[in-house]
């Protein structure tokens, strides 16, 4: 016997509202186990659903602002 059909023989056993809570539990379990496979494994992320556009001269001026005072010659 598979577990899918231990899990229905026991569950047509419970009543009507045990078996809507257990319908609510797995759900729940569905649902946990497809958001942890989402963004993660996405290439861009967490953040890939962000409208986020940083271009070339955007981490040009971060750059001149974060080390803009830094000394140049050798030390």
């Amino acid at each position: 016997m598979t577990i899918t059909e231990l899990v229905q023989e026991r569950l047509g056993k419970l009543p009507e509202d045990k078996q809507r809570a257990v319908l609510a539990f797995v759900e729940r379990e569905i649902k946990k186990t497809e958001a942890r496979r989402g963004p993660l494994f996405d290439p861009y992320g967490l953040w890939a659903h962000a409208a986020v556009d940083i271009t070339e001269d955007d981490i040009a001026l971060a750059r001149l602002e974060a080390w803009g005072d830094f000394p140049r010659e050798d030390l």
